[in-house]
């Protein structure tokens, strides 16, 4: 399958994938409004997650609102989901109900109003499936990369995307992560700064005290550039970092220069 052909089917999984969204964020507004423990931390939880994907979507317009959820102060977090939960359903609705046009996943210009055409079958896809299909026709002698994210979104773009040149391996928490590296040699690690249990940074911290880390240079994925967070980034010993959304040619262009410095 051609790499473009696999864009369009994970940016209509995308576009399935916010009815969900929007049902999820409902719920955490429901449990804040009730005063039930999680419902702030959901909320900022899902918006940050989000704002690191869509714009990687060719949606830019539900990141920038995402990120007004994620710094939303007590007083007005309630009404910045609120905003964004329409903006959700709108674009569900017009993408589904215009057939969901297809637009380069990389494409940061606003939404525009879709026209009609015939919507691309999404069928059934997953890191393993992307990743499996390639192996036949990669050589041995590509180097291996492991990505550590936890959207199965992002995670699935990321392998599409690399795919080409690089063999991949994805796994959704800083405790598989260091399993994997424990057990294989890998390259270079991809590792989202932000992830549940172990946060990438507490992954790096680990690792550093590893030998595996010295075969095995970390680049770090995050939607968060605060000088604060890039500081750290480079202070536990990252030679790198990609901000979300990232864009392919960027991606590629850090890996390889990763890995010529790290080889």
């Amino acid at each position: 399958m051609k790499l473009a052909q696999v864009k369009a089917r994970l940016r209509q999984r995308y576009i399935d994938g916010m009815a969900h969204k929007v049902v999820a964020f409902r719920e955490a507004m429901d449990r804040l409004q009730h005063e039930r423990q999680g419902g702030d931390t959901s909320l900022r939880t899902m918006a940050h997650q989000l704002r690191g994907t869509a714009g990687s979507f060719g949606f830019p317009e539900i990141g920038a609102m995402a990120k007004n959820v994620e710094y939303a102060s007590d007083g007005t977090i309630i009404a910045r989901t609120t905003e964004l939960v329409a903006l959700l359903g709108a674009i569900h609705d017009t993408e589904r109900a215009a057939g969901a046009r297809m637009r380069p996943v990389f494409d940061h210009r606003p939404h525009p109003a879709p026209r009609g055409v015939e919507r691309p079958s999404t069928g059934s896809l997953s890191t393993a499936s992307l990743s499996t299909a390639s192996l036949s026709v990669l050589p041995r002698t590509l180097p291996r990369i492991l990505i550590v994210e936890d959207d199965s979104d992002m995670a699935m773009a990321l392998t599409a995307d690399l795919q080409e040149h690089y063999r991949t391996t994805h796994v959704d928490s800083g405790e598989r992560a260091i399993e994997r590296l424990d057990q294989e040699r890998f390259d270079l690690a991809l590792l989202d700064y932000h992830l549940p249990g172990r946060s990438g940074m507490h992954v790096a911290e680990i690792l550093r005290r590893k030998e595996t880390v010295h075969a095995c240079p970390v680049i770090f994925l995050t939607a968060d550039e605060s000088i604060e967070v890039l500081d750290r980034a480079f202070a536990i010993g990252a030679i790198d970092y990609v901000t979300k959304p990232y864009h392919r040619r960027e991606l590629l262009a850090r890996l390889a220069r990763g890995l010529e410095r790290h080889p």
